[in-house]
C-alpha cells in the first residue's frame, strides 16, 4: 500500500524510458494522412460542413477529414476522393441527417476501400434506392464504388424502392462494425441493404428492426450474380424476413453469425445459429446483448461466439465494460473513454485510486503530486503534475480495470493533491483531477 504526503517516492528515472517508448511508439501513426482538415460547426476548424470539406480542391487523396461532435443537416457526395473521413467523437455524437432530400451518402465516382468513412450515425435520408447510404457505378466509366464504410450507425432511413439503409450496384464495399436499424422500404425489397450484382462483405454488424414493403427485411439480393460475406453478424427482427434471394443460386456465405430463419439454408456456415440472441436495452437502444455479467438474467448465445480468429474492439454490455476474451457476433459500441477517480481521499484513511476502461490487460500509470498542477510536456499531451511526483505502474485486467490502495497520513487534512494518468495500450492520458484531502 503506498503511502500520500509523506517524503515523496520519486521515480524519475522511469520517465525517460516511458517517454522514449511513447516517441517510439505514437509518430509511425502520425504520417497516416497528408493534412487533416477539421470539420468544426461552430467555425473553429477549416470547414463547417462535411460536403464543403469534401468539394474542396486542396483536400487531395490520402488526407483526413476529421469531423467534430454535432448535428449536419446535408447530404454527402465523396466525390470519389481517396481519403479517411472520421468523426472525432464517434457515431453516437456525429450525425448526418439527410433531411429526407436523397441518399445521406453518395458514392458515385468509383470510389475505392481507401476511401473510408469512420464513426458517423446517418439518418433521416430518403431516396428511390439507398435513403441511408447509396453506392453505385460511374455514370461515365461504368466502374463500380467499392467504399469502406465502418462504426457507422444507418437507421430511420426510407428507400421508397429498395434498400432504405443501404443500396449497392455492382461493386464491393466492405461494412465493419455498422449497426443498421429502423430502415424502411415502401414498395419493394431489401430493408436494411438491397444488392444489384454487388459482393459486399460484412463483418460484425447487426442488422435489426428493418421492414420491407417487400421482402428481404435485412437483405434483398436481386441477382445471381451478387456474392455478399457474411461474418460475426447479427439478423434479427428484420421483417417480413431476413435474407431473401430473388434472381436464383448465388455465392452469399455466412459464418460465425446469428440470423433469424437461416437454419435451413445453404448459405448458413461454420459457426452460425439461428437463435434469438437476447438484444438488451443500454444507454445507446437496444442493440446491446444481454449478458449476466453486466445485470441482465441471461447470457446471449451471441456472445464470445464470434469467429475465435477475430477482434472486435468496443462493447456490447450494457454497463460499458469493453468486452473480453473471444469476440461477440454483432455491433459493437464504443467503450466510455477511460477514467481516473480517487475515493476516500480522507486523513487518517485509505484512499482508493481507480482506473476503468483502460486497455484490457494491459497497463497504466498513476501520477500525484502535492507540488502543482504541471503542466508538464509529453508525446501524449500535456501531463497535469509538477515535479517531483509519484508514478506507479498498474496492471490492468480483462476489463480494463486497475486500482491501488493509498494510506492518507492523519495529518494531512487540507493539503491540495494533483493527480494524473494515462493509457497505457491506448497511448492516450487519463482525466486529470485536483483534490484536496479531507
Amino acid at each position: 500500500m503506498a503511502e500520500w504526503v509523506s517524503p515523496p517516492l520519486i521515480i524519475m528515472t522511469r520517465i525517460p524510458l516511458i517517454l522514449s517508448l511513447f516517441c517510439t511508439l505514437l509518430l509511425p501513426g502520425l504520417s497516416l494522412a497528408q493534412t487533416t482538415w477539421v470539420v468544426d460547426p461552430a467555425g473553429g476548424g477549416n470547414f463547417t460542413t462535411i460536403q464543403a470539406a469534401l468539394g474542396d480542391t486542396r483536400v487531395i487523396n490520402g488526407d483526413q477529414v476529421l469531423v467534430l461532435a454535432g448535428t449536419y443537416v446535408e447530404n454527402i457526395n465523396t466525390l470519389g476522393k481517396s481519403i479517411l473521413l472520421k468523426s472525432e467523437s464517434g457515431a453516437l455524437q456525429t450525425i448526418v441527417d439527410g433531411n429526407a432530400s436523397g441518399s445521406v451518402m453518395l458514392f458515385e465516382s468509383s470510389e475505392g476501400p481507401s476511401t473510408i468513412i469512420d464513426g458517423f450515425t446517418l439518418q433521416n435520408g430518403m431516396a428511390w434506392d439507398g435513403g441511408g447510404v447509396f453506392i453505385t457505378e460511374n455514370a461515365q466509366t461504368g466502374v463500380s464504388a467499392s467504399p469502406t464504410i465502418r462504426n457507422c450507425i444507418i437507421e430511420n432511413n426510407m428507400g421508397n424502392g429498395g434498400g432504405g439503409g443501404i443500396a449497392i450496384r455492382g461493386g464491393s464495399p466492405e461494412f465493419t462494425n455498422c449497426l443498421v436499424r429502423n430502415n424502411q422500404t415502401l414498395h419493394y425489397n431489401g430493408a436494411g441493404m438491397v444488392l444489384f450484382n454487388a459482393s459486399p462483405t460484412i463483418l460484425n454488424c447487426t442488422f435489426e428492426g428493418n421492414a420491407a414493403g417487400g421482402h428481404g427485411g435485412g437483405i434483398g439480393i436481386w441477382d445471381n450474380n451478387c456474392q455478399p460475406q457474411i461474418h460475426d453478424s447479427i439478423f434479427w427482427g428484420n421483417t417480413p424476413d431476413n435474407i431473401r434471394l430473388y434472381g436464383g443460386p448465388t455465392n452469399i456465405d455466412a459464418y460465425y453469425s446469428c440470423i433469424e430463419f437461416g437454419a435451413n439454408e445453404f448459405w448458413f456456415r461454420t459457426g452460425c445459429i439461428d437463435t434469438d440472441p437476447f438484444f438488451a436495452t443500454g444507454t445507446d437502444g437496444v442493440s446491446y446483448l444481454s449478458q449476466m455479467n453486466s445485470g441482465q438474467s441471461i447470457d446471449s448465445p451471441c456472445v464470445d461466439t464470434a469467429d475465435p480468429m477475430t477482434s472486435a474492439p468496443g462493447t456490447t454490455r450494457t454497463d460499458g465494460l469493453k468486452d473480453s476474451g473471444i469476440a461477440d457476433m454483432g455491433f459493437h459500441f464504443a467503450v466510455p473513454p477511460a477514467t481516473l477517480k480517487v475515493t476516500n481521499l480522507t486523513a487518517g484513511q485509505t484512499a482508493l485510486v481507480e482506473i476503468r476502461n483502460a486497455t484490457p490487460n494491459n497497463f497504466a500509470h498513476f501520477a500525484w503530486s502535492i507540488y502543482g498542477s504541471g503542466p508538464v510536456s509529453t508525446p501524449l499531451g500535456d501531463a497535469m503534475v509538477s515535479p517531483p511526483f509519484n508514478m506507479f505502474l498498474l496492471h490492468t485486467d480483462a476489463n480494463g480495470y486497475a486500482s491501488m490502495a493509498a494510506s492518507i497520513p492523519a495529518w494531512a487534512a487540507g493539503i491540495p493533491v494533483w493527480c494524473h494518468g494515462s493509457d497505457y495500450g491506448a497511448l492516450a492520458l487519463l482525466n486529470p483531477l485536483a483534490l484536496v484531502i479531507q
